[in-house]
């Protein structure tokens, strides 16, 4: 399985941004709170977990990224 680095604080600023708790991103990304947190402490997802976790925010994969976030 393919994984991807993404950049932890930016998925909870995204998350907090909309005012959602970490019980309702699951909810919108069709995931476990499990994997929710896992993105959020570890900032390692699989690469469709970090679709579906860009996806639920309106963004490309590529904008979570840890490398991407680096570069600015």
């Amino acid at each position: 399985m393919d994984y991807m680095k993404i950049d932890s604080a930016l998925v909870k600023k995204f998350r907090e941004d909309r005012s959602w708790s970490q019980e309702h991103l699951p909810t919108v990304a069709g995931l476990s709170l499990r994997t929710i947190q896992r993105v959020e402490s570890e900032g390692s997802a699989s690469l469709d977990t970090g679709m579906a976790v860009a996806s639920a925010f309106g963004v490309i994969p590529v904008a979570l990224s840890a490398r991407n976030s680096e570069a600015h």
